[in-house]
């Protein structure tokens, strides 16, 4: 049987609570200790440990997989039970 590489989607949530504390909002986040600032450390750490320390058109042969990324943002009920962006 033929293997097929799996899809693999990176989703990263870019909300406002990525802005606090990893603790919660009501404790003043150290620099670069935001919730989003440890994301993206664990993002690039991935990114050098699992590719070739660089980014090109090969990441998904040395991954062995298809690789995708999308952000999240906000997003709030318009009233018609709907994000906005809908």
């Amino acid at each position: 049987m033929k293997q097929v590489p799996p899809d693999t989607l990176i989703l990263l949530d870019m909300s406002g609570s990525m802005n606090w504390d990893p603790s919660g909002p009501l404790i003043p986040p150290p620099p670069d200790g935001r919730r989003i600032d440890i994301a993206r450390k664990v993002l690039l750490i991935y990114w050098m440990i699992t590719m070739t320390k660089k980014l090109d058109g090969n990441d998904g042969k040395n991954l062995n997989a298809r690789l995708g990324y999308m952000r999240f943002r906000e997003s709030w009920d318009n009233g018609r039970w709907r994000p906005f962006n809908a």
